[in-house]
């Protein structure tokens, strides 16, 4: 019964302090304009535009600017609809196109066979025990345990 009492007079104990809580909420001062979550969330000029701002201040031009006819043409697409995106004008296509791709360079078949021949030799060598007796690769006669005190072999 005791036990009851007390978890009743807890739980009232919390709702006073929870109403408590409630009525000093009540009494601040409520904001009149109370932003909707877009607002609350979104900025009033993204990132990009303030980094490129920034850029623009300090050297004249944001990077993707200055090197705009050595990007790639599919990262300058992809770049121009990000700017669209971000209500940014465009970026124009360079008068000359200065792109270079990467170059691939292709092995030539002598190297290729000199550096086949060169791992089959250290493989051989490995095996071999540079040209000497081959040693074994295993524990020497038994596995390093035993078995009613006498070293197993295999």
């Amino acid at each position: 019964m005791a036990s009851k009492r007390r978890k009743e007079r807890r739980r009232l104990e919390q709702l006073k302090a929870l109403l408590g809580i409630a009525e000093e909420f009540a009494a601040q001062p409520q904001a009149v304009d109370e932003p909707t979550l877009i607002e609350a969330v979104s900025r009033e000029t993204p990132a990009m535009v303030e980094r490129a701002k920034a850029e623009a201040e300090q050297h004249g031009a944001t990077y993707e600017e200055a090197n705009w006819a050595k990007l790639s043409p599919a990262f300058r697409a992809a770049h121009n609809r990000l700017r669209r995106l971000r209500g940014m004008a465009a970026i124009p296509a360079p008068a000359i196109d200065l792109y270079r791709p990467p170059v691939i360079r292709r092995a030539d078949p002598k190297e290729l066979e000199a550096l086949d021949q060169e791992a089959k030799a250290v493989g051989a060598q490995f095996m071999t025990n540079g040209g000497k007796v081959p040693t074994r690769l295993m524990a020497p006669e038994h596995e390093g345990f035993s078995i009613n005190d006498t070293p197993e072999k295999y």
